[in-house]
């Protein structure tokens, strides 16, 4: 009886944690996660959003140590494996980034969204065009067309300045034969609604015990 005690208590703290990162209140999450993790410290996820809400927090070391503890845990996971590589592809490692989006791919080999993450690190590595980079997003989630949005056009004022960028709102990208207009995508973004993966909507950990998981933020 105590112990199930405890595993309602870590429960608990792990959904006001996700609360508190939807809202982005990531000091507060970072606590109610630290606290779980003290109650529970096997449970994989905590560690994962852990990662999550100390990357937002601008300590990537912290984070990526904690979603390592995650992989540590669960290696079978591939959430687990891509949202390291997520946080690797935020601090500008695209080539670490797409080592982990490939092992999660091994272990999803079905999954659109591991799917377009593998495409998006070659195409910061200039290994892919712009046409492969949007290959096939019709069903990934509407949070990685917005990182999509933002990362085209980073390139795009990097390679032409802002100005052209606001002017023109186009851009084309030498790996690319078919130009990439921003209008285009914008309507493609508005238009397009995302299905969330059956497989992302409830997770296991390694005891078998059900894990309710929010909507992930790392999309």
């Amino acid at each position: 009886m105590k112990r199930h005690f405890f595993l309602d208590y870590a429960e608990r703290l792990f959904f006001k944690a996700q609360k508190a990162l939807t809202a982005r209140d990531f000091e507060r999450a970072e606590d109610l996660l630290q606290q779980a993790i003290a109650t529970d410290p096997e449970y994989p996820h905590l560690h994962m959003y852990l990662g999550i809400a100390l990357g937002e927090l601008d300590r990537p070391t912290e984070a990526v140590s904690a979603l390592r503890k995650a992989i540590e845990l669960d290696p079978k996971n591939f959430v687990f494996h891509m949202a390291l590589g997520i946080r690797f592809l935020d601090d500008g490692d695209a080539a670490e980034a797409r080592r982990h989006f490939q092992e999660a791919a091994r272990r999803a080999p079905d999954n659109l969204l591991v799917k377009s993450y593998v495409r998006l690190a070659s195409w910061e590595l200039g290994e892919l065009g712009v046409d492969g980079l949007l290959h096939d997003l019709r069903d990934v989630p509407i949070a990685f067309r917005a990182r999509l949005l933002v990362s085209l056009q980073e390139r795009a004022i990097s390679k032409a300045g802002p100005a052209q960028v606001l002017m023109e709102g186009a851009f084309d990208e030498r790996a690319s034969e078919t130009p990439v207009r921003w209008p285009w995508l914008m309507r493609w973004f508005d238009a397009e609604r995302f299905a969330w993966p059956s497989s992302s909507s409830r997770a296991r950990n390694t005891r078998g015990r059900s894990r309710f998981c929010c909507r992930c933020p790392m999309g």
